[in-house]
């Protein structure tokens, strides 16, 4: 009977009439199991006056996938906080867990992370389900050009230094940092990892948790990382001077760090860590390198259309690509989604990458360490042929990989 979700998830009546018609200890099955066919990240269930609303984040976007009455509601989340271990009883608190899904017919056991917070009309669940096969996941399937993947081969080989992935919530930059500690975890390396949450567990890697409750923040951790001579370690986030002046510390000291910072270009890292009072001369003298991302949809392979840009597309085409790249515009081809079996009906399946990538040689650093303006910098970088994330979006547009509207949605 659950091989039908495979078909009706993205039928609104259709599915609410199915869960309406479940026994209430087979919902939360159902709802994860769809979520799962649909190729979804997360769950959000969201509480309303009279009803609830489930939704899917599917390809970085939510849609609605069933609208329920209220009395549906607790019977879920009842068996939910069993399952992720949160207690039952407590309704006006945040609470975190886990809990492991294995679907009929597969072998091994998907991850879940859920959040749950209190609100107006009772508590909003997130269900974060976790991709399978993280531990194998290499950087060329995350969409670097190879000009990007040869700079990132580099300098991840390097013994020291501070890596940053930049970018907002939900950009991948976790992906990213995971690609990168995979390609550099090998028997003679030692791995140390400070997260807020561990998302997912990588053999051979010694990961710890955050917990600011118990004192265990990213400052402590680095500092505890000192002593246990390690090669190379992660930090989820440097959000605060203190973190950033162990990072930078211990890449000064023959370690190899790498972390993520909440900016939308490549060139901003450089004033967020101006911003928290880490001096241009440590920055010029620490980073390796800063990766900027976000995430777009990858076009249906089967179905896309192929179509002549229009006159606007045309001329931000030409606006935004540099000089030396105008070659490809001779008789240049857009796609857009069209809907088929495959990819369900918005014309899209799955997700990949744009980015652009701040190489901290010798010219940058020099003009880190004078405090020249990031805007200055900016200017020296484009110069230097650095491809940003605007222009790797238009080239994979023109690919056929993904849409120019994505690429607008996602940089402008």
């Amino acid at each position: 009977m659950l091989e039908k979700t495979k078909d009706i998830w993205n039928k609104k009546e259709k599915f609410t009439e199915i869960l309406r018609n479940l026994p209430p200890e087979k919902l939360l099955e159902w709802i994860t199991t769809a979520a799962i066919w649909a190729r979804a990240t997360d769950i959000h269930l969201e509480p309303r006056e009279n009803e609830f609303v489930i939704r899917y984040r599917i390809d970085g976007l939510l849609e609605t996938a069933a609208e329920m009455p209220k009395d549906y509601f607790l019977p879920i989340v009842a068996d939910l906080k069993i399952l992720s271990g949160m207690k039952t009883e407590i309704h006006k608190k945040i609470q975190e867990g886990r809990f492991n899904i294995q679907l009929e017919g597969e072998t091994e056991n998907r991850d879940t992370r859920v959040s749950i917070i209190p609100g107006g009309y009772g508590e909003n669940i997130d269900i974060r389900l976790l991709a399978k096969g993280i531990e194998k996941l290499k950087m060329e399937t995350l969409g670097f050009i190879p000009k990007d993947m040869e700079t990132i081969d580099r300098e991840i080989a390097k013994p020291n230094g501070i890596i940053l992935v930049t970018g907002p919530t939900s950009a991948g930059k976790t992906t990213t940092l995971y690609a990168m500690l995979n390609s550099v975890n090998k028997p003679g390396v030692k791995i140390l990892t400070a997260e807020d949450p561990i998302e997912y567990r990588l053999p051979g890697i010694i990961q710890t948790q955050i917990n600011e409750e118990e004192g265990y923040t990213f400052a402590s951790a680095l500092r505890s990382f000192l002593r246990q001579n390690p090669n190379i370690m992660l930090i989820g986030e440097i959000r605060d001077k203190e973190t950033a002046d162990i990072a930078i510390r211990a890449s000064l000291t023959g370690h190899l760090v790498f972390s993520t910072l909440h900016t939308n270009s490549a060139v901003e890292s450089i004033q967020r860590l101006l911003n928290i009072g880490i001096t241009a001369q440590d920055i010029a003298s620490s980073l390796n390198i800063a990766i900027a991302q976000r995430l777009i949809r990858r076009l249906c392979p089967e179905c896309r259309e192929e179509y002549a840009p229009t006159t606007e597309e045309l001329k931000y085409i030409q606006e935004n690509l540099p000089q030396n790249d105008q070659k490809i515009l001779k008789s240049p081809k857009l796609y857009k989604p069209k809907g088929c079996p495959k990819c369900s009906p918005t014309g899209f399946k799955g997700q990949i990458g744009i980015f652009e990538i701040l190489i901290n040689d010798s010219e940058i650093q020099n003009l880190i360490s004078k405090n020249i303006p990031v805007q200055q910098i900016d200017i020296e970088l484009k110069k230097k042929n650095m491809v940003t994330m605007t222009q790797d979006g238009i080239k994979k547009a023109l690919a056929g990989i993904t849409t120019l509207n994505e690429v607008r949605r996602v940089t402008e």
